[in-house]
C-alpha cells in the first residue's frame, strides 16, 4: 500500500471502483441484480463524494480512538461497529442507514484494492425504526407550497389543505395519497365538504 495517509487510501479506493459515466441499468443486468442488492460500482459523482466525506469522518475517529491504527488492513469489524454504536446515539435511523452503506461501499473498495482481507464492517448489524415525521408546516411554508400545488391541478390543492390541517407534511403523506385513484381524491373532498358543513352547523 503506497499510500498510506487515510485520505489517500480512501481516494484510492473509491477510484478503484468508479464507474461514472458507464450505464447503472447495464451494471444490473450483468450483476443479475435483485431488488434489495446492493450494485457493485460507484455511478454518480455526487454519492462518491458522499461516501468519500463519511469516510473521512470515520477516519478522523479512528484517529482519535486508535491512533496506532494507520491503515484500512488493521481496522476490523468491532472498531466499526463501536463507531456505528457511537453513532446511534445521536444519528437518526435514516441517517445510520446512509452511514452503513457508505461504509459498506468503502469496503468494496478496499477490496478491489487488496488491501482488506476480511470485511471491516459487520454484516449482522440491523437498524431498526425510521425518522419520525418532521411535524406540520409553519405557516410561511404553507403559503409557498399552496399556490403550486393548486397550479399543478385543482384537487391536488384540496388534498394538501386537508394534509396541512392534519399537521402532516407533504413529503410524508402527499406522494402517497397522490399516487391512489381518483377515487381516493374524490372521498377526500367529501370528508372536507362534510367537515365544512357540520363546522356551519354547529355556528348556527
Amino acid at each position: 500500500m503506497s499510500t498510506t495517509s487515510w485520505r489517500g487510501q480512501i481516494y484510492q479506493a473509491l477510484a478503484a471502483i468508479d464507474c461514472a459515466g458507464q450505464s447503472k441499468y447495464v451494471a444490473k443486468q450483468a450483476q443479475d441484480w435483485k431488488p434489495g442488492q446492493a450494485i457493485d460500482g460507484l455511478y454518480s459523482f455526487g454519492y462518491k463524494n458522499t461516501v468519500f466525506d463519511r469516510a473521512i469522518t470515520f477516519t478522523n475517529w479512528l484517529r482519535e480512538e486508535y491512533p496506532q491504527v494507520r491503515l484500512f488492513r488493521e481496522v476490523d469489524r468491532e472498531m466499526t461497529a463501536e463507531y456505528l454504536g457511537k453513532k446511534s446515539e445521536t444519528c437518526t435511523p435514516d441517517t445510520l442507514r446512509t452511514l452503513l452503506t457508505t461504509l459498506k461501499k468503502l469496503q468494496e473498495g478496499l477490496w478491489a484494492m487488496n488491501w482488506i482481507t476480511e470485511d471491516i464492517v459487520p454484516a449482522e448489524w440491523i437498524i431498526a425504526g425510521h425518522n419520525p415525521p418532521r411535524g406540520p408546516y409553519a405557516h410561511e411554508e404553507a403559503t409557498v407550497i399552496g399556490p403550486w400545488v393548486d397550479g399543478r391541478r385543482p384537487e391536488y390543492g384540496q388534498a394538501l389543505r386537508f394534509i396541512l390541517s392534519s399537521g402532516a407534511r407533504i413529503d410524508e403523506t402527499l406522494l402517497d395519497h397522490l399516487a391512489r385513484h381518483r377515487a381516493g381524491m374524490d372521498r377526500a373532498h367529501n370528508a372536507i365538504q362534510i367537515d365544512e358543513h357540520r363546522a356551519r352547523q354547529t355556528e348556527r
